[in-house]
């Protein structure tokens, strides 16, 4: 633009620069010589842009525009240079999401790896996976390997096994990593946490309030290890509270004792001998509790 007397004709030429952007690459070089008639006060110059399909790093690269050889008649202002900046459109290779849920029997997550639209050059890269509260062949399954994207190619897919015991356990993560890419670049997500949720109930009573009448001899109390039978031998402990309305050995007959699990058993009971005093009295209660798992439970947790 030009700025006070507008009455004569002036003449100015322009050409481009690189900086960190490179003409050919990620612009068109371009010269030439604007003319502002009598009256005009605006000029405009267009520069083609260049949309390649490579993750520039950094991710904006500039070139400058400068204004040279002003005819006589007239003066520069400020500024007569400009910088041009121009932001990168292309994510470069990445993992879709950088969160990813697994339930403990799904076989398996599937992660998509992807890039962006302008990215259609050959490219190869390497992923593996790494143990954070996880273990790798007790959780999950070790997984590493190399992608081949085609030209044309956007989407790959890994799919890394989940492996489900029979332990009742808090959520645990691993993690996958991309690396050594070549033809192209890492985006911003070379990594993601996958995290499995676990799907075992533990070991617990299957209800927890149960009736029985003086006159009926006993009950029989089941206690279960949950849904999963793949899990070795083990022994639960069973205590009874006798601080509660019933009272040991006047209304019912029991001590605590030792409930032993054989290998892929999912469920035991125990009886309970109730004590017919013929005695007119209110309901009574008493309490029931395990603890102390040993064996393939140690490391677990009971259900609360």
């Amino acid at each position: 633009m030009r700025l006070g007397d507008s009455n004569t004709v002036v003449t100015v030429d322009y050409f481009t620069a690189d900086g960190t952007a490179k003409a050919g690459e990620d612009y068109a070089a371009t010269n030439g010589t604007v003319t502002f008639d009598v009256g005009q006060t605006d000029r405009t110059i267009r520069i083609a842009i260049l949309n390649d399909g490579l993750r520039e790093v950094p991710l904006s690269e500039y070139f400058s525009v400068t204004l040279t050889n002003l005819s006589t008649n007239a003066v520069f202002g400020t500024p007569a240079a400009a910088a041009v900046t121009i932001d990168d459109n292309d994510p470069g290779i990445q993992i879709e999401f950088a969160q990813h849920w697994a339930r403990e029997n799904s076989e398996s997550v599937v992660v998509a790896i992807v890039r962006g639209p302008d990215e259609n050059m050959p490219a190869t890269l390497d992923f593996s996976t790494s143990a954070q509260t996880a273990t790798a062949g007790a959780d999950y399954t070790e997984t590493s390997g190399t992608l081949t994207f085609g030209a044309d190619e956007k989407l790959k897919l890994i799919t890394i096994p989940i492996l489900n015991d029979g332990l009742k356990e808090p959520d645990e993560r691993f993690r996958l990593t991309l690396t050594n890419a070549t033809g192209d670049v890492l985006g911003l997500r070379s990594s993601a946490t996958v995290t499995i949720t676990d799907n075992d109930p533990g070991i617990e009573f299957e209800v927890n309030q149960l009736w029985v009448h003086e006159d009926q001899g006993g009950l029989r109390v089941n206690v279960s290890r949950g849904n999963d039978a793949r899990l070795d031998p083990f022994t639960v402990q069973y205590t009874v509270v006798t601080n509660l309305t019933a009272k040991a050995g006047e209304d019912f007959m029991l001590a605590d004792g030792i409930l032993s699990f054989a290998a892929a058993e999912l469920s035991k009971s125990i009886w309970v001998p109730v004590v017919n005093d013929l005695l007119q009295e209110p309901d009574e209660r008493f309490q029931m509790r395990l603890s102390k798992a040993v064996g393939a439970f140690e490391s677990a947790r009971l259900p609360e």
